[in-house]
């Protein structure tokens, strides 16, 4: 993710009977870190309720939570004596569905709205690409594209992503309505029109 310039990305986890699609996100500079150690902060969202989830972070080693009782109420998991060794054999489970490579075209369409709402910190639902705009500027220095309005566009619609991906001033809109979403042809058209 951190050589490829990715924020967030996302991919389906099973623990204990309970199935999730796990969101990762890159810590940010204006970020506050749990641990000099923390890479990425993780959300394990339900995929039957998409409105409940656990958040912890992650190192190069485990996945560590604030509070062993909320991780053991989310997974359904019996109090036991030793939990830093439930930790440990949670995280060798975890590491076995860290995807190789990054999945650009997610066609689950509970992954896409579960990833689009972390995305960006807006509704989830809004998932439905309508328009590309510029971002004006402040000062004279055009405004950027958000990393994470970047990330969402190449997730939700790669190929118009392509396309306007060099030009950092515009960013993509979303809407949570479906018949508003428009084809790659229609937004480069009404694009080209302004």
């Amino acid at each position: 993710m951190e050589n490829k310039g990715w924020v967030i990305d996302s991919f389906p986890f099973l623990y204990n009977n309970v199935n999730t699609v796990v969101v990762i996100t890159r810590y940010t500079e204006e970020d506050s870190k749990p641990s000099g150690y923390a890479k990425i902060k993780v959300c394990f969202v339900l995929r039957k309720d998409i409105s409940v989830c656990l958040r912890g972070w992650a190192d190069l080693w485990e996945v560590k939570f604030d509070s062993s009782q909320d991780f053991r109420n989310f997974w359904h998991i019996q109090n036991r004596e030793n939990p830093r060794n439930l930790f440990v054999e949670f995280a060798e489970h975890f590491a076995r569905f860290i995807p190789l490579r990054k999945i650009e075209d997610k066609t689950d369409d509970v992954e896409r709205r579960i990833l689009a709402g972390y995305a960006e910190g807006n509704d989830p639902r809004a998932i439905y690409c309508f328009d590309v705009r510029r971002n004006g500027s402040r000062d004279g220095v055009p405004n950027k594209r958000s990393r994470v309005n970047s990330d969402k566009a190449r997730l939700l619609r790669p190929n118009l992503y392509q396309y306007y991906m060099g030009d950092q001033n515009l960013s993509f809109f979303f809407s949570i309505n479906p018949e508003d979403e428009k084809t790659d042809k229609e937004i480069v058209s009404q694009f080209a029109l302004r």
